[in-house]
């Protein structure tokens, strides 16, 4: 089923999209890839599927790069209530899942670590452009980010402690949701062109 959706997103991608964004074309092939290896043997593959997985991140940062604009981010919203909140649950979410994985993971503790750090990166990079105000569609990057973070809780727990296939069903959902509402946010917005002073002069 998966690799039938991603083509079909695949079509509509470049069927409506006017300059086509390689690097995404790239990253839907990166996580499809790793989603393969995933599913043939978790344990056997982690490193692979963990590299790609660190791959994609770096691929979904630098698509993101030229939407941020970082003097139109609004400083405020970086330290709200909701903005510490949010980051408490993420920072504790990441400690359970770690605590509660590391006997089965102490060979590959580097992997795991520089993954987490690729999901705290690209989550802070979406939050950022969220936070300037200016792109409609911004709340897409916010439904990405909480996809990716709820598919690297949920995968440890599902293929190391209780592995049900509904689970997999699940995994499988929110990661073609994150694929389709990150293409929707490629397609229905374009990077503000930022304005140098030697622009503005003239």
């Amino acid at each position: 089923m998966f690799p039938f959706v991603i083509f079909f997103i695949y079509t509509i991608y470049i069927k409506y999209v006017k300059k086509v964004n390689l690097l995404f074309l790239l990253s839907i092939a990166v996580v499809t890839t790793g989603h393969t290896l995933f599913f043939i043997n978790f344990t056997t593959y982690f490193p692979f599927v963990s590299s790609l997985t660190i791959s994609t991140f770096v691929l979904r940062i630098l698509i993101l790069k030229p939407f941020l604009i970082l003097h139109k981010v609004k400083i405020s919203s970086l330290f709200s209530f909701s903005m510490v909140i949010t980051l408490g649950l993420i920072s504790y979410l990441v400690y359970a899942v770690f605590d509660l994985t590391l006997p089965f993971i102490k060979d590959i503790i580097p992997f795991v670590i520089v993954s987490i750090t690729g999901l705290l990166v690209y989550s802070g990079i979406s939050y950022l452009v969220y936070s300037m105000d200016i792109y409609k569609g911004r709340i897409k990057l916010i439904v990405t980010a909480c996809a990716w973070m709820f598919i690297h809780s949920i995968i440890p727990i599902n293929e190391l402690f209780y592995h049900d296939h509904i689970l997999d069903i699940f995994i499988i959902t929110i990661q073609i949701l994150d694929i389709y509402v990150f293409m929707k946010f490629l397609l229905e917005t374009e990077p503000k062109v930022v304005k140098t002073n030697r622009e503005n002069y003239l």
